[in-house]
């Protein structure tokens, strides 16, 4: 075909034709002839036609070599010939099509070119330089740059998250050395500084900021639950995930889809990558600090009416505590955890919580111990909120209810979610808090009590629809029942044997099998003493929070965790639970992955002998369990 192009034409007809045939016969063209193009090539032809050419005959052949040609474009700069392509194969790498020496054969005596300019570590764009000779009988050479701008997919942007969590041993060594909690705060500004998000536009956000040792997330779910039933676009961040990292970032209650997170994640990353650090901060956030900062720029662009935070760990020193101006704060029950980093009493601990109390913000707590409400009549003295005020249970209302999340203790929880979002309410639509109603007659002398008043319809069904993955759940696979709570510290392993006893099967064959692991500084027997106390197991098994040997997910990978201190946790595990029950060995299994612990129990059921399986000590080892038993994403 090309033989037959009029070699009288102006070169830029010339080439036009020759573009337009090569588009017409590219169906039936394979990827390799791609190279084979250019010795058709008129040599007489400047550069930069040269390089249009070469373009569109890539972008020709790119479906017939089944590699995506996502974005190209091309234009001139400082006396050089720019192509962007944007080029992606599987792993998000780049190739070009056409080898340099083909390309060199027709511009001059070139062997291979020359890189100037290598990838960033986390930017959108991949840039790379190659010089060629100007013509074929000239010596001057023009560069061509090539910026690969990649659109990341799930895994990637899961794949960069994980590269920022902190390796075991590293972790080990600064728990051993100490960590230098105050700087936390200054590294989160210095992020947020560094992808444009100003105080001003989190105050947009109308934030709900909640922290507590237990029922956090259950409260974040009702009082998230509660205003997307009154008509508001809710944004909520939780931690930790269960299944997929996305579920921490949810929009009217659901996770934000992977090409969200992908997309959002990607821009964070290129925001970081531009913008240089400030003296002394590291390049990188950590991942708690990452997964936070993506939330807030997601519901920034989503212009969600409210923001519901809940505290990663602690809350004077947490991420989350960049926010300045929260509407009202929260705090649930408070218990011993994380002693190495927050202190080993219930004062230290509690301290700690009420970090988050803003000046003049109010703030609402549940029931605690003696000891806690001391420290938190001490730290209202101190950090000057609007108010601090105790909630009672919802069951002072006298409402008769059933609550979406199962448990007594969940109306607790419910009701701090109800006055948390009452007074929400109240600031939106006044922009004033009014006057609280106290009870005369507090359970307590030590705060101030509320009265809550009766429910209404929206915040009934808020609250009796509300649904939180990983709490007080059941799952039947086949002939085994899984009675899933990821309740980890003494008082919610605790309130997880009443849930327990309120749902007692009444078949006696029923063989009882009791799924557990715990981490991080928590002493087993802390958690399996409540939970034997009230009930009884004919079996117990120990696996570490690795979800398969052969496949795990990338959103599932934890390297804050060695195998050795894995491994040393499940055999204390396994001997506080012989000590405390009174049985032997023989009752009891060590696993080195939830999958094969999995296949072991599916095993031991069938129909004339069904199985019940309790899973709790650790959210990470639920959601390893809800992925291998293929639980949704919801």
């Amino acid at each position: 075909m090309f033989s037959c192009t009029p070699a009288c034409l102006p070169a830029r007809l010339h080439v036009c034709l020759h573009v337009c045939m090569f588009a017409c016969t590219s169906a039936c063209l394979l990827a390799r002839l791609h190279a084979c193009m250019f010795s058709c090539t008129p040599a007489c032809l400047p550069v930069r036609l040269h390089v249009c050419l070469h373009v569109c005959m890539f972008a020709c052949t790119s479906a017939c070599a089944r590699v995506p040609l996502v974005y190209v474009k091309f234009g001139f700069a400082q006396g050089r010939s720019v192509v962007v392509v944007s080029h992606i194969i599987p792993g998000n790498c780049f190739v070009l099509r056409s080898s340099a020496a083909s390309f060199a054969a027709r511009l001059g005596p070139f062997s291979t070119p020359k890189i100037l300019q290598g990838r960033s570590l986390f930017g959108r764009h991949i840039l790379i330089s190659y010089i060629f000779p100007t013509t074929r009988f000239s010596r001057q050479h023009s560069t061509i740059q090539f910026s690969m701008e990649i659109s990341w997919s799930y895994k990637k942007a899961i794949n960069t998250l994980n590269s920022l969590q902190t390796n075991a041993s590293a972790l080990e060594k600064q728990r051993r050395h100490g960590i230098d909690m105050t700087q936390m705060i200054p590294a989160v500004q210095d992020c947020l500084r560094r992808i444009n998000v100003t105080q001003e536009n989190l105050k947009r956000l109308n934030v709900i900021h909640i922290a507590g040792s237990k029922g956090k997330g259950s409260v974040a779910a009702f009082a998230e639950s509660v205003l997307r039933n009154q008509g508001y676009k809710t944004g909520l961040f939780t931690s930790p995930h269960l299944i997929e990292v996305r579920e921490r970032i949810r929009i009217n209650g659901i996770p934000i889809s992977q090409q969200q997170f992908a997309h959002n994640f990607q821009i964070l990353c290129q925001d970081l990558d531009s913008s240089p650090p400030s003296e002394g901060m590291s390049q990188y956030p950590t991942y708690f600090k990452a997964t936070f900062l993506l939330a807030m720029k997601v519901f920034l662009a989503e212009k969600v009416d409210v923001a519901i935070v809940e505290v990663g760990l602690g809350g004077l020193y947490d991420a989350t505590n960049v926010i300045e101006s929260p509407v009202v704060c929260g705090i649930t029950h408070i218990g011993l955890e994380h002693t190495s980093i927050l202190g080993d009493t219930l004062s230290k601990i509690a301290h700690q919580k009420c970090g988050i109390l803003k000046q003049g913000i109010p703030s609402f707590v549940t029931p605690q111990e003696h000891e806690t409400l001391v420290e938190f009549r001490r730290s209202k003295e101190l950090r000057k909120p609007l108010c601090m005020h105790l909630v009672p249970s919802l069951s002072s209302t006298g409402d008769a209810i059933t609550l979406g999340l199962s448990g007594e203790h969940q109306k607790v929880n419910a009701a701090l979610a109800i006055q948390l979002t009452r007074t929400w309410q109240t600031w939106m639509l006044t922009k004033e808090y009014g006057l609280l109603e106290r009870n005369p007659q507090p359970s307590q002398d030590i705060l101030p009590e509320v009265i809550l008043d009766p429910l209404s319809p929206a915040e009934r069904d808020g609250l009796s629809t509300c649904r939180w993955p990983g709490r007080a759940q059941v799952l039947q696979r086949g002939d085994v029942i899984y009675l899933i709570d990821g309740a980890h510290t003494p008082e919610s392993c605790a309130a997880m044997t009443e849930w327990l006893r309120s749902i007692a099967s009444p078949k006696l064959e029923t063989l009882q099998i009791l799924m557990f692991n715990c981490t991080g500084d928590r002493n087993p027997s802390s958690l399996l003493s409540p939970i034997l106390e009230k009930s009884q197991f004919d079996m117990a098994i120990f696996c570490p929070n690795v979800a398969s040997l052969q496949v795990t997910r990338s959103d599932q990978m934890n390297f804050n965790i060695s195998a050795n201190a894995t491994q040393r946790m499940q055999r204390r595990a396994r001997e506080a639970y012989i000590q405390l029950s009174g049985s032997d060995d023989s009752n009891t299994k060590l696993f080195d992955c939830i999958e094969d612990s999995i296949n072991y129990i599916a095993s031991l059921a069938s129909p004339d002998h069904p199985v019940e399986v309790t899973v709790t000590g650790s959210l990470h080892l639920v959601g390893g369990v809800l992925a291998v038993l293929g639980a949704e994403v919801t």
